[in-house]
């Protein structure tokens, strides 16, 4: 395979009408270090046909503490492309800059809304404004470190924010390099 979808944990605190954290079958948790190692090794011994790897899949990646050190890990096995989706009411100035550093090369920023009210109904559990806060930092540190880390700040279109994409996107756009991504994806339900 030339892409992986690694999920190192499967929890998240939030509860998204488009999530499916409340269907799991299986038990909230992090994947065991010798797991992720063995892995990462099976990876790098094919690191010339693999395109990239995704640290995500329905899990909330940054409840890992150790995503960052998951990252260098495969960076340093000569993994072309690492990358992460986050809600981000976890990415604080630590983490931000730990996977920076890490050579983390592209971060989904899942961000629904720009009106605080239609945010926290669509992200139940999160809170606007610290996600606010913490997007916007991590793309100012990105910039600061002279990172080549992409990043793409996407829009879950919904009946409740689909009215806002056009200020969305000019207002992500004023503070994204043009080489970063402003998008959206229609809320679609997988059953």
């Amino acid at each position: 395979p030339r892409y992986f979808e690694i999920e190192p944990v499967n929890a998240c605190k939030a509860r998204c009408p488009m999530g499916t954290i409340d269907d799991w079958d299986r038990r909230d948790g992090l994947m065991d270090d010798d797991l992720f190692e063995k892995i990462a090794d099976e990876i790098g011994d094919h690191r010339e046909v693999v395109k990239r790897v995704a640290l995500y899949r329905d899990g909330e990646p940054l409840i890992d503490k150790k995503l960052a050190t998951k990252v260098a890990n495969l960076k340093g096995r000569g993994v072309r492309r690492v990358g992460i989706s986050t809600n981000a009411s976890l990415l604080d100035e630590g983490r931000a800059e730990g996977l920076l550093l890490a050579g983390i090369d592209e971060v989904l920023l899942s961000v629904d809304s720009l009106s605080p009210s239609i945010y926290e109904a669509i992200r139940v559990g999160l809170s606007f404004d610290d996600v606010m806060r913490s997007c916007i930092r991590f793309i100012q540190l990105r910039d600061e470190l002279e990172s080549d880390c992409q990043v793409w700040i996407r829009m879950i279109r919904q009946e409740s924010n689909k009215h806002e994409w056009p200020h969305f996107e000019r207002y992500w756009r004023t503070l994204v390099k043009p080489t970063d991504r402003v998008d959206f994806r229609n809320i679609h339900n997988w059953y």
